[in-house]
């Protein structure tokens, strides 16, 4: 349909065009004519003559204008198509032909790559479905770790020490490199690794990306960039040397912690000090060590503990025998205990008999039953009331009075008494 509009506008150009040119000719030719003095009535003649024929002719070419016009229109509407034009045939048949030979350019290399593959010893290059050249095939790429179980997520960074940002590091890396699809770009991975920081450190990298967009529009944040900013919240470079100092002077290995992962722990604190020396690596991890494992290395000869390699060694090997022995012990009081006998109803009775309950004065009493209720089983006889102190009968079956209330007359008189002298 393109084509077809296309070739009606430039036939309609065209004689456009023409008459427009017929009619600048005949007024030229009128004004050369009328500007000349004839002396002849028969001039005059033929030039009106001539005049009228190329009105005639102007008229007769706007008539066929109009007739082509709507002869197109007609057609467009009946719907056959219509001859193209010659320019644009020769454009479509050019188009046709680099096409075809785009496609056998591509029929060649795949034939090539089938011939090479088949000299080369695989017979099955010549059994392969074919695919069209104009439509290339996309390699399926399968899923990350698939059908395998997902993995743990990574260390939350809570700026403790470099070994907690080592541990963040090294997860999320582990993340990139078993999932590269996912993290094809570098804002990717910084969305990821922001998840696992506290508030405090995302409100910081925030912070720090709007006064990057300020100084640069185009500025995209990368992996690298995200790693520095956090390493430079555990402070500055002589802040986190003088902090690795102390680490190292006061570690000590825990009962639970055995001597390689003692090792994890000190290499990132000479790494960050800058640590080079051998022999002061190997002192600062025996110095860390329990004080079991560095008195089980002193029997050792001298040659068996000198480098680092050695004393991690010989230390983890005195830490699993160590190990060993504490989980006997404990198995051999657990095996003590159950293989007591438990204390019999009678040994129970004999042992409060042995231990019989006095009162303050130091005499033999008895307990009391519940709601002036008497034991039958108890003898009333040896019953002492604490009233009279005699015995038979209990303190609220006594009839005499109760000498605690006698005690307080008397505190009273003697306080009348005296308010009375004073």
């Amino acid at each position: 349909m393109v084509q077809k509009r296309t070739t009606r506008a430039t036939s309609s150009v065209a004689g456009d065009r023409l008459s427009a040119e017929r009619q600048a000719e005949s007024q030229k030719r009128l004004k050369s004519q009328s500007g000349t003095l004839s002396g002849s009535k028969g001039q005059d003649q033929d030039e009106s003559d001539q005049n009228e024929e190329d009105v005639v002719d102007v008229n007769r070419s706007r008539r066929q204008r109009e007739s082509r016009e709507q002869s197109a229109l007609q057609r467009d509407r009946v719907g056959p198509d219509e001859p193209e034009h010659p320019l644009v045939s020769q454009v479509l048949a050019e188009a046709r032909a680099w096409l075809q030979q785009q496609q056998e350019v591509q029929e060649l290399a795949r034939i090539q790559e089938i011939r090479r593959r088949f000299e080369a010893g695989d017979p099955t290059a010549l059994h392969e479905p074919h695919t069209e050249a104009t439509q290339p095939t996309v390699p399926k790429v399968a899923p990350d770790r698939a059908n395998l179980p997902r993995p743990e997520p990574p260390h939350k960074y809570e700026k403790k020490n470099r070994a907690d940002y080592n541990q963040w590091c090294r997860d999320n890396e582990d993340y990139h490199i078993k999932s590269p699809t996912y993290f094809a770009e570098e804002g990717q991975k910084v969305s990821f690794g922001l998840q696992y920081v506290t508030e405090t450190l995302r409100s910081l990298w925030e912070t720090h990306c709007v006064h990057m967009r300020l100084v640069d529009p185009l500025w995209a944040p990368t992996w690298q960039e995200l790693k520095d900013k956090m390493l430079g919240a555990l402070g500055t470079p002589a802040e986190r040397k003088r902090a690795a100092y102390e680490a190292i002077k006061s570690c000590k290995q825990r009962s639970n912690q055995s001597p390689t992962e003692l090792l994890g722990y000190l290499r990132p604190l000479w790494a960050e000090i800058q640590e080079t020396s051998l022999e002061r690596m190997t002192a600062d991890f025996t110095s860390a060590l329990s004080d079991a494992i560095k008195r089980d290395l002193t029997y050792l000869p001298q040659r068996e503990r000198e480098t680092l390699v050695q004393m991690e060694e010989q230390s983890n090997i005195a830490y699993r025998r160590l190990v060993k022995e504490g989980a006997a012990k404990a198995r051999s009081k657990t095996t003590n205990k159950r293989s007591t006998p438990p204390a019999t109803t009678t040994e129970g009775a004999d042992k409060a008999a042995k231990k019989p309950k006095t009162d303050r004065e130091g005499k033999k009493t008895t307990s009391k039953p519940r709601n002036g209720r008497f034991n039958p089983k108890q003898d009333i006889a040896d019953i002492t009331c604490f009233n009279c102190n005699k015995k038979g009968h209990y303190a609220s079956n006594c009839l005499k009075p109760d000498r605690r209330l006698e005690k307080e007359d008397t505190k009273d008189k003697k306080g009348k008494d005296k308010g009375q002298k004073d």
